[in-house]
């Protein structure tokens, strides 16, 4: 009998752990000549000598003992095996309306759960630990009052693709396919200037506020620096190698990024017109960039789907690459005050942590259409105008939005003249304007 126990117990020894350890062979070889040694001890009316091997317990012993990460592998293997009680939402019911379910006390759970993870040295496995509901998300939705239209002013002959108002609020800048750019009042709606000097699309605008200089790009594949106190051009900055899709300054020191169809981000020196730096990495066309006082100091948007942010300092190079769009991205926003940013695309919009570049969440639901211009404000107010004309307000917290406006077009333009190319908030937020297809621009307010 101790013959049959000692063989078998050795033999399932070397089933659970053979193929996993070495040395389980020799093992089992030296059990059996254990055995056999005993065996001829009792024939022969000998009191056999004790061997450890020979007793049930021992041998399974020696195995977890001389190869413990194996033992608990297999232990972890049969526990993870057996069903474990959860707590289930919907349980299924017979036709008396009784549960199907068995009832199990919480103290059953609990001495299940001791019992198992006694197996384990008194230590509970993370299968065994329960998983916690995943929570969601939650906001504090502000409130915002509703916004409307209050003036149209038509001046462009052409789609309206660019918009930037005065830091000091004094004047706005617009940009148009008639490749002309017009300086605005803003209080009374009225044309002040007109500059020429590109000879294709304008663009991109951005204002400095350090300096009075005004940045314009274009699809004639060159980015001009205007000064805006002799209102004439002053330099040209020349290297892309297709039309300029975006621009925009640094905040701190005199550079310059530009986006264009060349899959490039270009920075310049601005005192000297000079390529300082060329960023390479996007495989379609740079549509948005944005720049930053600290790392990452670009972030650019593309028609590859894909946001890049980069580092200016050392390395000069992409630092991190967002892939959470599936459509080209077109405009990016950031607040002035916050470490995040937010990225559109064609009915899509996400949010960023930055430095890293970490997702936090989509921007409340989709938008249809294309999303082509977005602005943001003080407040919180998250405006995002797309090519079907509708210009959607969210809320930057939680991206919920509180309102939408089928923007009207001008008496005598198509049906599909509603895109919204441009949108800006003036200095004080209290104002928006928007541009698009229509050749007009229109202003909002709340109401």
């Amino acid at each position: 009998m101790a013959h049959d126990l000692a063989l078998r117990a050795a033999t399932d020894a070397r089933l659970d752990f053979g193929d996993q350890v070495p040395g389980a062979e020799e093992i089992l070889t030296h059990v059996k000549s254990a055995v056999e040694d005993a065996v001829e001890d009792v024939e022969e009316e000998r009191t056999p000598a004790y061997d450890p091997l020979c007793n049930v317990e021992s041998i399974r012993t020696l195995f977890r003992r001389r190869y413990p990460r194996a033992a608990a592998e297999k232990r972890r293997h049969a526990i993870l095996s057996a069903p474990i009680p959860t707590e289930v939402d919907q349980v299924p019911k017979n036709k008396d309306n009784a549960s199907n379910a068995l009832a199990l006390s919480s103290k059953s759970k609990e001495e299940e759960d001791a019992r198992r993870s006694n197996l384990f040295g008194g230590v509970k496995p993370d299968a065994l630990v329960r998983p916690a509901t995943k929570r969601r998300r939650s906001f504090t939705v502000k409130k915002h009052d509703p916004w409307k239209l209050y003036r149209v002013v038509a001046g462009h002959v052409g789609w309206v693709t660019a918009l930037e108002c005065d830091p000091a609020n004094r004047f706005m800048v617009s940009g148009s396919v008639d490749r002309t750019i017009k300086l605005w009042d803003i209080a009374r709606g009225t044309l002040l200037l007109t500059l020429t000097g590109h000879i294709d699309t304008i663009t991109g605008i951005r204002i400095s506020r350090r300096r009075p200089y005004m940045v314009t790009s274009s699809l004639d594949k060159n980015v001009k620096l205007w000064d805006l106190e002799a209102n004439k051009s002053v330099l040209n900055f020349h290297g892309h190698l297709s039309g300029v899709r975006c621009v925009a300054l640094h905040p701190d020191i005199d550079i310059m990024m530009s986006g264009g169809r060349d899959s490039a981000v270009r920075v310049w020196d601005m005192r000297t017109g000079t390529e300082t730096v060329c960023l390479t990495g996007h495989s379609d066309a740079v549509t948005s960039v944005l720049s930053r006082g600290g790392a990452p100091h670009v972030v650019s948007g593309s028609q590859d789907s894909t946001v890049r942010l980069w580092d200016l300092r050392i390395t000069r190079k992409c630092i991190s690459t967002l892939t959470h769009h599936k459509k080209g991205v077109r405009a990016l926003v950031q607040p002035e005050r916050e470490q995040t940013f937010a990225s559109f695309s064609a009915g899509d919009a996400k949010k960023f942590l930055l430095p890293e570049g970490i997702f936090l969440h989509d921007m409340g639901s989709e938008q249809p259409g294309i999303i082509h211009s977005a602005a943001l404000n003080e407040d919180g107010v998250l405006v995002t105008g797309g090519d079907d004309g509708q210009l959607w307000f969210r809320d930057w917290e939680s991206g919920s939005k509180f309102q939408d406006i089928q923007v009207p077009l001008q008496p005598g333009s198509l049906s599909a003249e509603g895109a919204v190319y441009a949108a800006t908030f003036d200095a004080s937020g209290s104002r928006l304007i928007t541009g698009g297809a229509d050749k007009t621009l229109k202003f909002f307010k709340e109401a």
